[in-house]
């Protein structure tokens, strides 16, 4: 009987511990980058973001809609993010075997 009562409490860990990873906010993590120059924290040097397995990485490009305020004077704003290595990283280049992750180059996109 001693030996059920633990099957049956490690079975109930396990089921909350999925739950949990279910739930909203339960292991997850959202992070919103807004990937444009007004983004001070983008323009004061080593910016990073420690992201995990089942972590969320909202980026949100520069958009400019057409009644929306004027463009700036060195036109609209395109990025794009590579996966590099460490080397990569830490000689800022974009060298092979880097891959592009991510590409901002619809600003006039009708929805954002």
């Amino acid at each position: 009987m001693d030996r059920s009562r633990r099957r049956l409490g490690a079975a109930l860990l396990c089921w909350i511990a999925a739950w949990l990873e279910l739930q909203p906010g339960g292991g997850a993590v959202r992070h919103a980058v807004y990937w444009n120059s007004s983004n001070s924290r983008l323009s004061q040097g080593d910016f990073h973001i420690q992201v995990h397995i089942n972590d969320y990485l909202d980026i949100y490009c520069p958009h400019y809609p057409p009644d929306g305020p004027p463009l700036p004077p060195t036109g609209p704003e395109l990025f794009t993010l590579y996966l590099v290595s460490a080397g990569g990283y830490r000689g800022c280049r974009d060298s092979p075997p880097a891959f592009k992750r991510w590409e901002c180059s619809r600003p006039f996109a009708p929805h954002g």
